[in-house]
């Protein structure tokens, strides 16, 4: 597999308490992966495969504050990262102050 790529996130902004979904799209996303922010694993909603580019929805995690890059990894059947199969976005993500209604 490729190198995966990472040419879109959205949003960019979101509450510090996590839970917020984001997308990313890009090119190489295994049938597996595993994506992080600023390091906190996040849980991943879905994975497919449209329009030519590959497709990941993560509900962010619970982070501090402040841009984080954001990490996506390939991983295998067992949850292993393949060596090489990663991409960091470095400060793509913007943890922020959750508003109280």
């Amino acid at each position: 597999m490729p190198i995966p790529t990472v040419s879109s996130i959205q949003p960019a902004t979101g509450p510090s308490s996590g839970g917020d979904l984001l997308r990313l799209v890009g090119l190489g996303f295994a049938d597996a992966v595993r994506v992080s922010f600023g390091g906190a694993l996040a849980h991943v909603d879905s994975l497919r495969r449209e329009g030519g580019a590959d497709i990941v929805d993560v509900r962010t995690p619970p982070h501090a504050e402040g841009a984080v890059d954001v990490v996506l990894e390939n991983v295998d059947a067992s949850r292993v990262a393949i060596s090489g199969e990663r991409v960091l976005v470095a400060g793509a993500y913007r943890f922020v102050r959750a508003n109280v209604a």
